[in-house]
């Protein structure tokens, strides 16, 4: 849209759509959507939106407050150029702000909706023309998710999804409902582990990460804090078990609460026999059963990612990121046709590849245990990706090993003696072998690595090996 008069017609349907949009009721929602159908005045938009977020009963009174801000220049110059008067705004007719709000809404709809048939029916062309159950497989699930997305979803100019893109990354750090990251209040180690994590101190949405670790290492224990700091700021989790049970998978996710009595050294039976919280009953899902195909898993993470988007479209406050996925462990995925040709490597490599991919475009993060070499698990290696069975490196954001330590803080060798302490547990070295655009301090050094924690003894929960901090975390 690039026609002068254009703008300025779309800018002054989008001033009269947004009187009506804020005479509703729910004028949160009916601000929501608004700012996914305009396309002259994002900001402007997004900025009055998060005004009636913080300020429910914002009127048009409101409006030029928020338009008076130096960083909304732009905005007022396109309404200025565009005719719109916001102290006239007020006495506009009902029926015509109704019919602005409609038209608003519909042109975003109509375009999005026509784009999404045409692809559609070329994907139902190639379902025809499939070889493989694989193959049409593959092709049911693209039009089901194709059928089902938000309006519009992907279809926005690039400049506008990048100017997106550059709002969200716009603060050095971001908040917990934007990121996934390990609550600071668990110490030190946590925050040194956050900055590990990404540019803004925490996993951002659609991002995939590898833990690689030996047997008795100790993965499922940090992912399961990961897990368990997730749902405490409302984001979904789903643990893809393999190899345990799901009786055994809440253990490991009860044993990370730090709001239990004990944590983190107190016997683990002794503080963990409290109820599951109650926000977990629709935050996080444990199939008691999981199959090993990535197509399963995929189809777990779009419905769990879909159900995020509905509730971002009713208006309910969601987590940036739609959802956490954690898969135990990554040997032991398939795909439903791996072919009479493909090597064990080649299998793994795609299934987790499919998973990245799904991540990215869906805005959940992947979390995969993986299994070590055997050479170095042998050797105690802490150096390059040391992971079994494929390149899964190269397909993820961040890697990092965990390994046994010894009293010198290193990874043990064969038959070497791990550390212990008794208010502490075993020693482990987490070392990150891989991330891509870690975040710097003010002196311009990467984090410290690696870094030495505990598995807490008998009272299984991952630590730092320092007091945590006051003011425990909540999870209902």
């Amino acid at each position: 849209m690039t026609d002068p008069k254009e703008i300025s017609a779309r800018v002054r349907l989008e001033a009269h759509a947004l009187t009506h949009a804020l005479a509703q009721t729910d004028a949160l929602e009916a601000c929501t959507k608004l700012e996914a159908a305009t396309l002259a005045l994002p900001g402007w938009l997004r900025s009055v939106r998060r005004a009636v977020t913080d300020a429910p009963n914002t009127g048009l009174a409101g409006l030029w407050t928020i338009l008076d801000r130096p960083a909304m220049k732009a905005e007022r110059d396109d309404l200025t150029a565009a005719g719109v008067d916001l102290s006239k705004l007020q006495a506009l007719d009902p029926t015509e702000a109704r019919t602005a709000y409609a038209a608003a809404l519909a042109d975003t709809k109509r375009a999005g909706k026509e784009a999404s048939v045409r692809s559609v029916r070329r994907a139902l062309d190639a379902w025809e023309a499939a070889k493989t159950e694989s193959e049409r497989r593959d092709l049911v699930a693209y039009v089901l998710h194709e059928l089902t997305r938000p309006e519009a979803e992907g279809d926005a100019p690039l400049a506008d999804a990048w100017q997106a893109h550059l709002d969200r990354m716009a603060a050095d750090e971001a908040g917990p409902e934007e990121v996934l990251r390990l609550d600071p209040k668990r110490g030190a180690w946590a925050e040194w582990f956050n900055s590990w994590l990404g540019t803004r101190a925490g996993l951002e949405p659609g991002q995939t990460f590898i833990l690689g670790g030996a047997p008795e290492a100790g993965k499922t224990s940090l992912a399961a804090l990961l897990a368990v700091d997730a749902l405490a700021v409302g984001c979904p989790v789903l643990v893809w078990q393999l190899e345990l049970s799901r009786e055994e998978t809440l253990e490991h996710l009860q044993a990370q609460r730090r709001d239990l009595d004990g944590w983190p050294t107190g016997a683990f039976w002794g503080r963990a026999r409290a109820p599951l919280p109650k926000a977990w009953a629709d935050l996080l899902t444990v199939p008691r059963q999981p199959a090993p195909e990535v197509e399963a898993v995929r189809d777990a993470m779009m419905t769990m990612t879909r159900k995020a988007d509905r509730a971002a479209r009713a208006g309910k406050s969601r987590h940036a990121c739609k959802g956490l996925v954690v898969v135990d462990y990554a040997q032991l995925l398939t795909v439903t046709n791996p072919g009479p040709r493909n090597a064990g490597h080649e299998i793994l490599a795609t299934a987790a590849s499919l998973l990245a991919k799904a991540a990215a475009e869906s805005g959940a993060c992947v979390l995969l245990l993986s299994q070590l070499n055997k050479l170095d698990q042998k050797d105690g290696s802490a150096a390059g990706t040391a992971l079994a069975g494929a390149d899964l490196a190269r397909m993820a954001h961040r890697v990092a090993l965990l390994q046994k330590a010894n009293a010198e803080g290193k990874a043990c060798g064969p038959g070497e003696k791990v550390a212990w302490e008794r208010d502490k547990g075993e020693a482990r070295l987490l070392t990150w072998t891989k991330a891509r655009g870690v975040r710097y301090t003010n002196e311009g050094n990467r984090p410290k690595n690696p870094e030495v924690i505990w598995n807490g003894g008998k009272g299984r929960a991952m630590h730092g090996g320092e007091p945590a901090r006051q003011d425990p975390m909540t999870y209902d």
